[in-house]
């Protein structure tokens, strides 16, 4: 009898809640938000190290990311429905793994994936399509490419008296 009535609950919130509980991250306002402050919580309290011999290993870094994200999401200021892309962002990334890059490719269909791979000669064109290395200062493939391929190179500007 409990189980049914448990049953009957789950299937009455996800019929009164249906985008909350089936919603994809972004697609709510606020995750864009939510998702810049996890990722900038995981750069304060992790270590990024690409230098040879690295300070952290890769998963080492993605352990203490996920403890960040995974913390915020039970504090909730990351919606669980966010949890697994901003983990993703951490498991694609060149921290702890010296000499990796972050590759771009782009099928001929017009759909870019990214990898991390061992070094740019190993980043390679699919079967019609085009690849690029994202610029070093974009750990993450989360950062190193956009839909169409790589994202352009972050910008300082200088401000002259």
């Amino acid at each position: 009898m409990r189980a049914l009535r448990l049953s009957l609950f789950a299937i009455a919130t996800l019929c009164a809640h249906p985008a909350a509980t089936l919603a994809g991250c972004g697609d709510n306002p606020g995750d864009a938000q939510a998702v810049a402050d996890a990722r900038e919580a995981v750069a304060s309290a992790c270590t990024c190290s690409t230098e040879d011999p690295p300070a952290v290993n890769h998963g080492q870094y993605v352990n203490c990311a996920v403890g960040v994200v995974n913390q915020r999401a039970n504090d909730n200021l990351l919606p669980p429905y966010c949890k697994g892309f901003v983990k993703r962002c951490y498991a694609r990334s060149t921290c702890g793994k010296p000499g990796f890059v972050a590759c771009c490719r782009t099928s001929a269909s017009g759909n870019t994936k990214c990898s991390t791979k061992r070094d740019s000669e190993h980043c390679t064109d699919p079967g019609g399509g085009s690849s690029c290395v994202g610029d070093s200062a974009f750990t993450s493939c989360c950062d190193a490419c956009t839909a169409t391929g790589c994202a352009a190179p972050p910008t300082t500007s200088t401000t002259v008296p």
